[in-house]
């Protein structure tokens, strides 16, 4: 697995966590920028080393997941329904002023 690459099915293994379940455990706070929604920050809410573990940090902002720019609640579910079936999906993030990919094998 290349580097910013994370295992999700390990991960959930190791949890006993489905997709949809991790949906329920993470938080996602919008991200605003000159007034536009840029993405979102996830946090882990009563599990906060989960994020982690996706290898997220605290800071990270998730601005697009398979290059859909994450800028709106409507885009944010239209994400969420593409990828509920995909066994690997690219997150793109902003650390620290500069974007990073990951990938995440969700299944």
């Amino acid at each position: 697995m290349s580097q910013g690459a994370v295992d999700f099915s390990k991960i959930s293994q190791q949890l006993n966590l489905d997709p949809a379940a991790l949906a329920r455990q993470v938080n996602a706070q919008p991200v605003f920028e000159n007034g536009k929604m840029t993405g979102v920050r996830l946090a882990g809410g009563p599990d906060a080393a989960l994020v982690a573990k996706l290898g997220l940090q605290p800071t990270d902002v998730v601005t697009s997941i398979n290059s859909v720019p994450l800028d709106s609640p409507a885009r944010i579910q239209q994400v969420v329904n593409t990828v509920q079936n995909a066994s690997q999906v690219t997150v793109t993030v902003m650390r620290d002023g500069k974007p990073v990919t990951l990938s995440v094998n969700v299944k």
